[in-house]
């Protein structure tokens, strides 16, 4: 199963971790892995983009966690917001598929900035 953890703060998201692996099919043919992975990646590259920086991480097995650069006046702060909340958006799309629903949980963290 992957693990979607939200990152919140003021109950507003920041960012995303993504861990584990779906399991759907095997490797290299594991649609929800992809779309999964194509999300985070997104997030990445949009903030990169969009706002010129991101904060991010990739580990072990696949693993990414991304969220919203510190600083950021207040209009790209809000730009900022509006990727992070665009890409979660697409993760919940996935997990509520429901043939796909069970190979993705998603949770919501507070955590500070």
């Amino acid at each position: 199963m992957i693990d979607v953890t939200v990152l919140t703060s003021g109950g507003s998201p920041i960012g995303v971790e993504i861990r584990g692996h779906a399991g759907y099919a095997p490797k290299g043919g594991d649609i929800v892995c992809a779309a999964v992975s194509a999300l985070g990646y997104t997030l990445v590259n949009a903030l990169i983009r969009i706002v010129g920086s991101a904060d991010y991480e990739e580990g072990r097995g696949g693993a990414l966690t991304c969220r919203m650069p510190g600083g950021l006046d207040e209009a790209m702060e809000g730009k900022a917001r509006t990727v992070v909340e665009t890409v979660v958006a697409g993760l919940e799309s996935v997990r509520d598929n429901g043939e796909y629903s069970r190979y993705v949980a998603i949770r919501h963290e507070e955590r500070r900035r």
